[in-house]
């Protein structure tokens, strides 16, 4: 009775790892975006939901190429942190500030 459907699908499933707010200041033009780092596929998404939370808007996927494990935000230097699954592998988001 508490059940909700899914507001989004992704098809075939991604394997989500993680999903993370990405900080308003990290780029100008991804304000209110999330990440959502995925196992399968090897890339993380991006995805911006509507006000109520209930539609995302858009997503984009960017390849990264290997499993994604996790992610977290350095904000000492404005970048994501991408802990890959071969090798104990550290990949680095960032954004040049215009």
């Amino acid at each position: 009775a508490d059940y909700a459907d899914p507001i989004y699908s992704f098809m075939p499933s991604i394997g989500i790892s993680n999903i993370v707010k990405i900080p308003n200041d990290f780029s100008p033009y991804w304000k209110d975006n999330y990440f959502i780092a995925s196992l399968n596929g090897g890339s993380l998404y991006r995805v911006k939901f509507n006000l109520e939370f209930n539609k995302i808007l858009f997503v984009e996927k960017i390849y990264i190429g290997e499993r994604i494990i996790d992610i977290r935000y350095d904000k000492n230097n404005n970048q994501f942190l991408l802990a890959l699954e071969s090798y104990g592998r550290l990949g680095k988001l960032r954004v040049d500030k215009e």
